[in-house]
């Protein structure tokens, strides 16, 4: 999801901006292969615990309207393990916000969203909480 601000606008803070200023895709790939996330860096796994997704202020993350998302994990940067699944309520400005009980460390930990190959996909930021 590199396209519009690019994939450090998922990580800058800003919670509250449009679509304009966000990570995303013009058009999103079809399947779930529309992600954003994180390298924790060499020797340095997490176990995430949480994560809040917010979608931005004048759309929704997708803009098909509700689609579904996984929370992942590994310890590659490909053959990524399901954390969480859902569906996202279709939104504008929607915000995800999961905790969960983190059993496994990873390097890597992201977001993926559905996509068509048409629709757009944005999130205006994505946070990732560890245990301890």
């Amino acid at each position: 999801m590199t396209q519009g601000a690019g994939l450090d606008a998922a990580f800058d803070t800003n919670t509250n901006k449009p679509m304009a200023f966000c990570c995303q895709l013009f058009n999103s790939t079809a399947g779930y292969n529309n992600s954003v996330g994180r390298y924790w860096g060499t020797d340095n796994q997490i176990t995430a615990v949480r994560f809040v997704a917010t979608a931005p202020n004048n759309s929704y993350f997708y803009a098909g309207g509700a689609t579904g998302y996984k929370f992942q994990g590994s310890d590659l940067s490909v053959g990524f393990t399901d954390i969480y699944t859902g569906t996202t309520a279709g939104t504008i400005g929607e915000e995800i916000d999961v905790s969960f009980t983190g059993t496994t460390s990873y390097l890597y930990h992201r977001i993926v969203f559905n996509g068509n190959g048409t629709n757009s996909i944005a999130i205006a930021q994505l946070k990732i909480y560890a245990s301890g």
